[in-house]
């Protein structure tokens, strides 16, 4: 459970553990990274029942932490909701059988829905090929592991800004890979939105 409180998954003491604004993490990219915590504590506990329980209450607490993320990223790309689409970072073949479900997937659908206005979600990425774990690869073996792993499978789609939703940024390579994808589709990615990033690449500087 992410909260230490007898019979509660998330509590006020817990939203403490969130920064009070969205923070950009480098990602030795061009592409805009935004998270709005560190991914230790009740944070990575919550986040760990949201993914491989897939509890709807866990995946509720996260996607209101994604929203307010997504109104940074709008914001500092003056955009409104109208012009964009939410892409969740679709899990792995091995992941989905595993847990039965893609929570990403469900979450991003919940930010969507409650986000005013309401912006769509695409299912725009699709696994290119299948890939390991990534927890407990070296930076450099994620990086090979998810490059060229996702392809752009949405041909029907015509609108240019994507916003990618992940739950965790930790190396950025699975953020990396998706963008890449969904430029060689065509379209334009206006930033990534995540709950999370380690510490290691998360900067401690605060959307204005």
């Amino acid at each position: 459970m992410g909260c230490s409180s007898e019979g509660e998954i998330w509590c006020e003491s817990c939203s403490q553990h969130f920064a009070s604004q969205p923070f950009e993490v480098d990602v030795g990219s061009d592409i805009a990274v935004k998270s709005l915590g560190p991914y230790q504590g009740p944070i990575a506990k919550l986040i760990n029942l949201a993914k491989e329980k897939c509890s709807p209450v866990a995946q509720r607490v996260l996607a209101d932490s994604l929203i307010r993320v997504v109104d940074s990223l709008l914001a500092e790309r003056n955009r409104t909701g109208h012009e964009v689409v939410l892409v969740p970072i679709p899990a792995g073949r091995a992941a989905i059988r595993r847990r039965g479900a893609d929570p990403i997937k469900e979450m991003a659908r919940l930010v969507g829905s409650r986000l005013q206005p309401s912006i769509p979600v695409l299912a725009g990425l699709g696994n290119s090929r299948q890939r390991l774990e990534q927890s407990g690869l070296s930076i450099a073996e994620r990086s090979q592991n998810t490059f060229g792993s996702f392809v752009w499978v949405a041909a029907n789609f015509r609108s240019q800004a994507v916003i990618l939703v992940d739950d965790v940024v930790t190396t950025g390579a699975t953020l990396i890979a998706a963008a890449d994808a969904v430029r060689k589709g065509g379209h334009e990615v206006i930033g990534c939105a995540t709950v999370a990033a380690t510490r290691r690449w998360a900067h401690s500087k605060q959307a204005a």
